[in-house]
C-alpha cells in the first residue's frame, strides 16, 4: 500500500466517521436537518472517494477490509464517548 492510498483511506474513514455522526446527531435532534443533509452529502462523497481509490489503485480486498476495521473502531469509540451509547 503506497502512501496516497493511505491518505485516501485516511480520508474515507475521517468523511463516514463525520457524515454518520451528522446522522446520529439529527436522529436525536430532528429539527436540525442540516445534519441530515450534511451526512448524506458525506456518504456521497465517500462512495466518490472510494471509486477513485479502486479506479487509481485496484486494491480493492486490502482498502476496503481497512477502511471498514479502522471505520468500526472510530464509530464505536464517538459513540461511547460523544453519543453516550
Amino acid at each position: 500500500m503506497n502512501l496516497s492510498s493511505i491518505f485516501y483511506l485516511i480520508l474515507l474513514v475521517t468523511i463516514e466517521l463525520l457524515s454518520v455522526s451528522s446522522i446520529k446527531y439529527w436522529a436525536d435532534h430532528k429539527n436540525k436537518p442540516l445534519f441530515l443533509y450534511l451526512g448524506l452529502g458525506g456518504y456521497l462523497l465517500v462512495g466518490i472517494i472510494f471509486a477513485y481509490v479502486l479506479y487509481v489503485h485496484a486494491d480493492m480486498t486490502i482498502v476496503n477490509a481497512m477502511w471498514q476495521v479502522l471505520n468500526i473502531i472510530l464509530v464505536s469509540i464517538v459513540g461511547i464517548i460523544v453519543f453516550k451509547e
